[in-house]
């Protein structure tokens, strides 16, 4: 990726998430001197000096992130908001004057480090979650916020929807705000589904925010759902791959929902997809300091909060805006750890999908455990007889095996 380095304004984050050949051959571009593997940092710090030198301007975007010790820096989603060297400065004065709070997005001109400076510096914030700066005082506090039962109905099905998609949103209904606790057998492919709804939320409410975080993945399927999701507007993928640290897991799914709760408070309709509760947990147990209580042999109780804290943020707000959860849990026969994990989240959610060990092993596809899968009634959002008759059928399909409520179930199927 090039440009004119003599253009009047650039991106940082631009340039921060770009590979070092690629800067290199930015540097090359504008003339700038460069020696053998230089360091990335360098390369950044040449450019910008140059692009200020030349009287143009360098903006920074970024996820405010506030470190245990007072410090502040810009994360950058294009790095899924990992620590970087370069990341921007944020001083504590901007920070207390403007009452920030981790995950709010900042913009602002960059500057390079002056002697005796480290790191690249925000001279000032001049938008807030997309606002102007000073119109961010007087938000109310995600905290703050009453929580309302969803009103506004999240659909799924659409002319080119998978099967699954359209027997979920048959199932068990959903609606914005919602909070949704998808139970599946650890080995079962859970990010392709994710994608896909992801993908029908984007087709279904045009503009709408989405954020797909998916944490101790495999490297490949991580690839798949970027790829999937390159195309679906005002939507981000965040990833974390199994040979990573398990701090890094836990602070991607902390930024990750602390700037879902940010965008809320600008009145923003958000829908975060987050795979999986289980990985957080696990994650959670090897950083968080033991509490003296165990759930079982190997978790400690104090594990599982960042998860619940997580889930426990899908709301509709009465003050606007809402934050929907779909967050995926390893059902855990296997495994006393995974079990103790999903016990702690069954029940916790307002929507549940369900699926069937028993019909993933048959390779029955889609494997959804009919009868499991379903939204709460005091939850729904579907007028009273279109409840009555779903309960009616239920009860029709209770008798039956699991293949055949599944195959009444995909022949009661709206046809696109």
């Amino acid at each position: 990726m090039t440009g004119n380095p003599k253009a009047p304004a650039a991106d940082f984050a631009t340039w921060q998430a770009m590979r070092s050949d690629a800067l290199l051959e930015l540097a090359l571009a504008a003339g700038l001197p460069s020696t053998p593997n230089q360091d990335r940092t360098d390369l950044l710090h040449a450019l910008l000096e140059h692009r200020l030198g030349n009287g143009g301007t360098v903006h920074a975007e970024g996820v405010l992130d506030v470190l245990p010790d007072g410090f502040a820096f810009l994360r950058t989603p294009q790095l899924a908001y990992a620590v970087d060297p370069a990341d921007v400065y944020v001083s504590t004065s901007q920070v207390r004057c403007l009452d920030l709070r981790p995950g709010h997005r900042l913009r602002g001109p960059v500057r390079p480090p002056r002697r005796g400076e480290r790191f690249f510096a925000l001279v000032n914030i001049e938008q807030v979650n997309g606002q102007p700066a000073e119109s961010w005082r007087g938000v109310v506090p995600f905290a703050s916020r009453t929580a309302l039962l969803p009103t506004e109905r999240l659909r799924l099905d659409h002319e080119d929807a998978t099967v699954d998609l359209r027997a979920i949103d048959l199932l068990s209904p959903w609606g914005m705000g919602q909070r949704v606790l998808v139970t599946a057998p650890p080995a079962w492919p859970r990010a392709g589904l994710l994608a896909r709804i992801a993908t029908a939320v984007a087709r279904n409410h045009a503009g709408m925010r989405l954020v797909v975080c998916l944490l101790d993945q495999r490297p490949e399927d991580t690839t798949a759902v970027q790829r999937a999701l390159a195309h679906v507007p005002h939507c981000e993928v965040l990833t974390t791959t199994f040979d990573e640290p398990p701090a890094r897991h836990v602070a991607l799914a902390e930024i990750v929902t602390a700037a879902c709760q940010r965008e809320v408070e600008a009145g923003l309709d958000v829908v975060l997809v987050f795979d999986s509760l289980t990985a957080l947990s696990r994650a959670s147990h090897l950083v968080t300091p033991p509490s003296g209580r165990l759930l079982c042999a190997g978790l400690d109780a104090a594990a599982v909060q960042r998860g619940k804290r997580l889930f426990a943020s899908a709301r509709a707000c009465e003050e606007g805006g809402s934050l929907t959860v779909i967050a995926t849990v390893a059902s855990g026969a296997d495994s006393p750890i995974d079990a103790a994990i999903a016990a702690e989240f069954q029940h916790r959610g307002n929507s549940e999908v369900v699926i069937d060990p028993g019909l993933v092993a048959a390779s029955i596809d889609p494997p959804l455990d009919v009868l499991r899968t379903a939204t709460r009634p005091e939850d729904e959002i579907d007028p009273p007889a279109v409840r009555a008759t779903r309960l009616r059928w239920r009860q029709e399909l209770a008798p039956l095996s699991p293949q055949e409520r599944l195959a009444r179930v995909l022949a009661a199927l709206p046809q696109s």
